[in-house]
């Protein structure tokens, strides 16, 4: 059975805006990261190794992102110029990591957007989850927004770029999840129309993944 207990984790940086398709995707089923070749290539020229201390050394695996396999993709309809992406992946165990999940949104008008990004540094705030009879899996309590002040969240998304960043389901849900099968979307809304940010609410399709 797998379980999806965990704290609230984000797996990379927030990646920010950049040209549209942009931020990194985890490495494809079938291919490796960077080998001993990449880390012989920073020793300092003319450097050796004792022969005892190579015959002591211990061989170590090396290490790289996460080998996952695409589970699905989905688009929103773009909504006052935005629209949002949802990318799940379903990767081998590592710590804290189960599904990959990527969210994008991007700017299709020819204007820059102001955006209010709050949100989508909460997993929990930004992917709802259904289990297969269609009901909402709710993830545990809400977090505390911060005290600062908000407009430090506000986003500049230039035209036709994109604003991207990963997470793991198990910072979507706190809590054990049954075996079975669940879908999952990105959604973005902001209904704060006073301080010339962007509002609405976008939503992807659903993605479905199972719990064996």
């Amino acid at each position: 059975m797998r379980t999806t207990v965990g704290w609230m984790v984000v797996l990379a940086a927030m990646t920010g805006c950049g040209a549209r398709g942009g931020g990194g995707a985890p490495v494809a089923e079938g291919t490796t990261g960077a080998g001993n070749d990449g880390a012989a290539a920073t020793a300092e020229e003319g450097t050796t190794v004792a022969a005892s201390d190579a015959a002591t050394a211990t061989p170590t695996e090396p290490s790289g992102p996460p080998v996952c396999a695409k589970l699905g993709e989905k688009v929103s309809p773009q909504v006052a110029g935005l629209d949002a992406t949802i990318l799940v992946f379903d990767c081998e165990p590592g710590p804290g990591v189960d599904l990959l999940l990527n969210g994008r949104i991007w700017n299709h008008s020819e204007a820059s957007v102001p955006l209010m990004a709050l949100a989508l540094h909460y997993p929990m705030l930004a992917f709802e989850v259904r289990d297969g009879a269609g009901a909402a899996v709710h993830g545990g309590p809400p977090p505390v927004p911060p005290a600062e002040d908000l407009s430090t969240f506000v986003i500049d998304l230039a035209p036709n770029a994109d604003f991207s960043w990963d997470a793991a389901l198990n910072g979507v849900i706190a809590v054990d999840l049954a075996p079975g099968p669940y879908e999952i979307r990105l959604v973005y809304e902001n209904a704060v129309a006073d301080r010339g940010w962007w509002t609405g609410r976008i939503e992807t399709p659903w993605v479905r993944f199972d719990l064996p």
